[in-house]
């Protein structure tokens, strides 16, 4: 495989959103974020795109009880370099961090991040192929080997929809958001059939588990 093995994690509200614009909302029950937790120490790094960043200021760490291990380099896709300097996932003394962002982007920003200890990765354009920034993270990383994908839905979707990925792992949370942030803010050129690889009731008894692949 040209590309490291890339796992998606998604919980969404039983009416398919992920969020609500403008308001942090907690989708996940404890036993979800202690699986997320889990996975985040069995992956090499965890990729989110800007709009995460910026909404939620996420660590991307392993977080458990008595874990010692890794932690996962932190992946940020940030085309126009909308993040803010000081967000958490900046901060190299906790865990490596890789920023692909746009060769047009803020090059004062760049400075300051590389001053920072983040790798810097610019690519042409706006939109960026993750097929390409997959391959050119089993390229430059050899140690990448397993990838999680956490967020948001323009990443997921982009994703999904250039079929780099190896597994989904859907959760969903029994919560109602009505219009919010969908999954899936983009649109299809045409319908893509997944393959249904498991189905499970969460161990609290509220959230079911859907695995699917390619």
């Amino acid at each position: 495989m040209s590309r490291p093995y890339v796992i998606i994690y998604i919980t969404m509200s039983i009416d398919g959103q992920i969020g609500v614009k403008g308001r942090k909302v907690v989708l996940s029950k404890k036993c979800d974020l202690e699986r997320l937790h889990m996975l985040r120490s069995y992956v090499d790094a965890v990729l989110v795109g800007a709009n995460t960043v910026i909404n939620d200021d996420p660590l991307l760490t392993v977080r458990l009880e008595g874990y010692t291990g890794k932690q996962p380099y932190r992946i940020v896709v940030d085309g126009m370099l909308r993040s803010p300097l000081n967000a958490k996932v900046f901060d190299t003394s906790i865990a490596p961090t890789i920023l692909f962002t746009s060769t047009n982007s803020d090059p004062y920003k760049k400075k300051i991040l590389r001053s920072k200890g983040v790798d810097v990765i610019e690519l042409n354009g706006r939109k960026f192929s993750f097929k390409k920034i997959f391959n050119i993270l089993k390229d430059k990383y050899p140690d990448i080997n397993k990838v999680l994908v956490e967020g948001g839905g323009h990443v997921i979707s982009s994703i999904i929809v250039e079929q780099v990925f190896d597994e989904l792992i859907l959760v969903i949370t029994p919560i109602l958001l009505g219009k919010s942030i969908s999954l899936f803010p983009i649109e299809l050129p045409m319908p893509l059939s997944l393959k249904l690889d498991g189905v499970a009731l969460c161990g609290c008894g509220e959230e079911i588990l859907l695995k699917y692949r390619p």
